[in-house]
This record gives structure tokens, sequence and C-alpha cells, in this order.
């Protein structure tokens, strides 16, 4: 055999070992880790949406909270109140609450009064019967003391809310329902798609589907299909909310291996034993090194760490970009977390936040065996303010009510929040009831001098009352039953004439 023949047998077969190998280590190490990556964005992808839809619930819920626990509403239920109709059930309430329907039912499921905005969004017009019979069904079935979630009607979904109309100080009897409804229009889902940064579709679920939570739901070449199942408003699961990622990763994966294998096949003229060595040195080892790295990341989910650059230049690219999407998820996954703790409208800690911390601080203070005291705020006629001076003025009061608060808990171990509403409230570990009426008192005080304009309070400026409460922390007491005498002091301060501080503690 001459000595070209030797020479291109050489090169054949390096060049078969140069793409045999190349294609191994990329179908058996990257892709999996690709492709698993890929998964895992999609899956963030899918909650995105599902936690805007989910505010989006909560925002209507709190609406129709409001309505139905207002005096007017009740007495307009009971037919005491002739001129509620003309003054607030108007096209532009409904605009300005973003609602599209409003229902007033008896205590027998009956409709006595409902209205939706028309198809023109121009006035308001009665409901169709279909319509009626799509709410009707699923609240007759149900007996919660809150109904909430989606619906198809006339094939749009909606978000309803369905509340038990009681008087302001949420005393009974209950006298029916107030229903509130929001049309997820085409332009609607575009708002939520934008607040979410990620397009998606909400499509009933077929016959025989469970629901589950964000799953893949498809593959395609350049696509990766997810969705999550969503209740419907009987707490039943009924709609699938679907999100689809595109496959950058394993487009660039595959832009990658081309290149690799071109320089493999260039490579291959070279003696056999330097092309083993320089591969093993520079693409193989490198590679397994990013492979497990990238699969610890991927086990334990901690998207902060960050791989070390090391291998040829496209492995460091390879590293830099991956590198690139962990600070992404990482500062995607951090913005979620803060967005769930925390009040977007005063920027304290919202109500979720406030069961963990108080859940927590009792347990804290029931090992240490010290007192755990909780004040709990409302401002005074805040209903008529908002009446009088709208809700945007109603906002900013609210901020400004929530600085105060923020300004005068000094301890970094006391946490104020937004409970809901015009309510807000402070937990106050290792505090005696002493210090808690100090602290409720700075806030009371500050807020006094500031004095906000209110032409419908008795002061002729925004107020608040406030209810302490603490205890010791036993077997024989509970978390709830010191949130309740909080709020029977705060009632006390209410009844007492408000812009006052009463307290209720065990000992």
């Amino acid at each position: 055999m001459g000595i070209r023949s030797v020479v291109i047998l050489v090169v054949l077969v390096g060049a078969m070992l140069s793409l045999t190998s190349t294609f191994l280590v990329h179908n058996k190490l990257i892709s999996p880790v690709f492709s698993e990556f890929e998964e895992q964005v999609a899956l963030n992808n899918n909650e995105r949406p599902h936690s805007v839809i989910l505010f989006a619930e909560r925002n209507l819920s709190n609406i129709c909270h409001d309505w139905a626990t207002w005096d007017d509403s009740w007495n307009f239920a009971v037919g005491n109140d002739a001129n509620f109709e003309q003054s607030n059930l108007l096209l532009e309430t409904f605009q300005n609450l973003k609602v599209d329907c409003v229902i007033f039912l008896d205590t027998m499921n009956r409709i006595t009064w409902g209205k939706l905005i028309d198809h023109e969004g121009t006035a308001l017009s009665d409901l169709p019967v279909s319509f009626a019979d799509s709410i009707l069904g699923p609240l007759n079935s149900i007996t919660r003391n809150r109904i909430g979630g989606l619906q198809i009607v006339d094939s749009v979904p909606w978000i309803f809310n369905a509340q038990p109309i009681m008087r302001s100080d949420r005393s009974g009897p209950q006298h029916g329902w107030l229903v509130m409804g929001q049309k997820l229009s085409t332009e609607v889902l575009e708002e939520l798609a934008e607040i979410a940064q990620m397009p998606f579709e909400i499509d009933p679920m077929k016959k025989g589907e469970i629901a589950t939570d964000s799953t893949i739901h498809t593959y395609q070449k350049d696509t990766i299909f997810s969705r999550h199942g969503i209740p419907d408003i009987k707490g039943e699961s009924g709609f699938w909310l679907e999100t689809s990622t595109p496959r950058k990763l394993m487009a660039f994966s595959h832009n990658q291996s081309v290149i690799a294998l071109n320089l493999a096949i260039a490579a291959s003229v070279i003696v056999a034993v330097l092309i083993l060595f320089v591969i093993n040195r520079f693409v193989i080892a490198p590679l397994l090194l990013l492979n497990r790295e990238m699969q610890t990341i991927h086990h334990r989910g901690k998207y902060s760490v960050r791989i070390k650059h090391s291998g040829c230049k496209e492995i460091v690219d390879l590293t830099t970009m991956f590198n690139a999407l962990l600070s992404r998820i990482d500062l995607e996954t951090s913005e979620l977390a803060l967005l769930s703790e925390t009040d977007g409208l005063t920027g304290l800690a919202n109500r979720r936040s406030f069961d963990e911390a108080f859940t927590m601080a009792w347990k804290e203070c029931f090992d240490n065996n010290t007192e755990l005291s909780i004040i709990v705020i409302d401002v005074d006629f805040f209903k008529k303010y908002n009446d009088t001076l709208g809700h945007q003025a109603g906002d900013q009061c609210l901020r400004q009510v929530a600085e105060v608060i923020r300004r005068n808990v000094l301890y970094q171990h006391d946490l104020p929040c937004r409970y809901g509403g015009e309510e807000f409230a402070v937990i106050l570990p290792d505090t005696k009831s002493s210090g808690a009426l100090r602290v409720a008192e700075r806030i009371r005080s500050e807020l006094e001098r500031l004095a906000i304009p209110h032409p419908m309070s008795i002061q002729g400026y925004v107020t608040i009352s406030a209810g302490t409460a603490t205890v010791i922390p036993s077997d024989g007491s509970s978390p709830e039953r010191l949130f309740s005498r909080a709020d029977a002091a705060l009632y006390r301060a209410k009844e007492s004439g408000r812009n006052r501080i009463e307290s209720l503690h065990e000992s």
C-alpha cells in the first residue's frame, strides 16, 4: 500500500473518528441537558401568565368584596335605597372598576338586578338568558361563602367572583350575593400577556382530561408547548392555560455542533494521536465538566451559581450564554418571588407574607416564651374618601398611610403589612402591650400631623383607628385568637369615636 493510500486511509479514519465523537458528544451529553433546561424554561414561562391570572382573580375578588360589604349595597339589596342604581350602577362605574358585568342575587339566588357592558362598550345592557344560566347554574350548586374562578360564556372566558352581601361592619344577616365578572377579551388577554411578558391562550378542557400543574404538552422542532390547569367557577379544573417557548438553546446547540463537525473533518489530516489529545484536552474534558455543572445546577435548582469558563472558545461562548440564561432565570425568579410577597400599591408586605410571618413569629415567641403583639389599623371613613375624591386619590392616600406606618416600625424583626383594602397590620415579636401601644400611637399622631385633607371626615383630615393585642403564645391560645382580639380592639376604637387606639391583651 502506497503512502498516499495510507495518508488517505488515516485521514478517512480520523474523519470518521471525529464525526463519531462529535455526534456522540452532541446527542449523549449536550442535547439531553439542553433539552431538560429548555423544559424548565418552558415551565417557568408557563407559570408567569398563571400568576397574572391569579392576580386578576384576586383583584376582582377584592373589588367584589368591597362592594358586597358596603352598607349602600346592602340597603339596595334589601330594597331600602332607590337611588343606589342611579348613583353607582353606571357605565362609568363599570369602566372604572374594569368589570364587565354586575349581578345582584337575592337569598334564593334569583337575579334582582343585573347588567353587562354591550359589545361596543358604550352602554349597559340586560343579561341574556344564556349568560345568566351560565352563571346561576354553578352558583346554585355551591354553598361556600366566597366563589371565584373562570367560566366560558358564549365561547369567551370570563373571570367571575361572588361575595355574600353584608353590612360594612360584616354583620348579618347575609342578604343574597353580589356577582362581578370580567370578560377576558382579546384586548384583556393581550394586556395580561404584556404584564406576564409571555403570550398565552386559555382553552376549555376536553372531556376526560385531568388538570395538572405546569407540564410539557407538545414538542416541536423549534417550539415547546406547555400548559397549566385552571379551576372553573365550581372550583373544578376546567381550563388549560397554554404557552409556547422557542427552542433557541437547541438551535444554538445544533449550530455549534455543525461548527465542531467541520473543524473535526478539517483536523482529521493530523496524526490520530494528536487529534485525540487535542479533542480530549480542549473539547471532551470541558464539555464533561460543563455537563456535570449544568446537571448539578439543574438538580439543585440554584440558579445564582455561575459556571467557570474553560476549554476552547466555542465552549467558553456556550458557557457565557448559559451563564447569561442563568442570570435571566435568577432575576425573573427573584422578581416573581418579590411580586408574590409585596403589595403592589403600597410596597408593604402583602396578605400572603403576613400569614407566613405571623405563623413564624408565633412559633418563635412560643419557643422563647416571650410576648407577641399585633396592631390592626383601619383608615377612618376611607370609603367616603374614595367616593368623594376618587380611586386615584384613594390609592395615593393609602400609599401615604403605608409610608407613615413604615417609618414608625423601627425594628428589623417587626413587619408592617397591608392586610386588605384600607386595613393594615403590624407584627411585633418580643414586644409588650405598652410597646405595641407606643408604636400605634406614633403612627396615629404622625398621620394626624400630616393632616391629609378628608372632606367627609369628622376631623377634616385623614385619621386612623387601631387595635392592639398582646399574648405570650401557649397551647391554650392561637394566632387566630390573637388577631381576633386586635380586630375587636379596632372596632372598639371605631365605636368610641375613631382616631384612637384601643388595646386587648392576654397574660
